[in-house]
């Protein structure tokens, strides 16, 4: 095989290695890490969100001049018409923090808004693992929408797809 990436290359080659893995110990790939941990998991642990959690409507502003973050509605269902087209809100929706961007939001809103989110994530105690999602105003999907009408959002895993054998049809 080495023969003939070099033969492709037309002579161009100066350095050949052959890296195979059976004398790497693999310390300097882990080194960059901080280390090879004691355990490799498969699979990430999905986290648990809680059903009681409450769901809440948070106003992103810089109208006063000075961009600042407000809870407007809090509760088991949150209020649709509280969102305004010349602002950005975040709405937390239990296991994922969504960012609706008006469509007269300024600049300043649309840049800030998922940092905002991400703020609000620590200062709400959650972890950065949880989703946060930017919706532009008009462009809001089910799983948005639902969390107005009192469901909690929790991420689904994405399912891996199988492959299909392809075969030729004999006429």
């Amino acid at each position: 095989i080495v023969d003939e990436l070099q033969a492709s290359r037309l002579g161009k080659v100066e350095k050949t290695f052959i890296i195979d893995g059976l004398t790497d110990d693999g310390n300097g790939f882990w080194s960059f890490f901080g280390g090879k941990p004691d355990k490799i998991l498969k699979e990430i642990e999905e986290t648990k969100v809680s059903e009681h959690m409450e769901l809440s409507l948070h106003h992103i502003s810089d109208a006063s001049g000075v961009m600042e973050i407000n809870e407007i509605d809090r509760g088991d269902t949150l209020d649709k018409s509280k969102l305004d087209s010349m602002d950005t809100f975040l709405l937390d929706g239990g296991g994922m923090v969504f960012a609706w961007i008006g469509k007269g939001s300024t600049k300043a809103e649309k840049r800030e808004a998922m940092q905002y989110a991400i703020r609000y994530l620590n200062s709400s105690g959650r972890k950065q693992h949880v989703p946060v999602c930017r919706v532009l105003e008009g462009k809001e999907g089910k799983a948005f929408w639902d969390a107005f009408d009192g469901k909690i959002i929790i991420p689904q895993k994405k399912k891996k797809k199988k492959k299909r054998k392809r075969t030729l049809k004999k006429k």
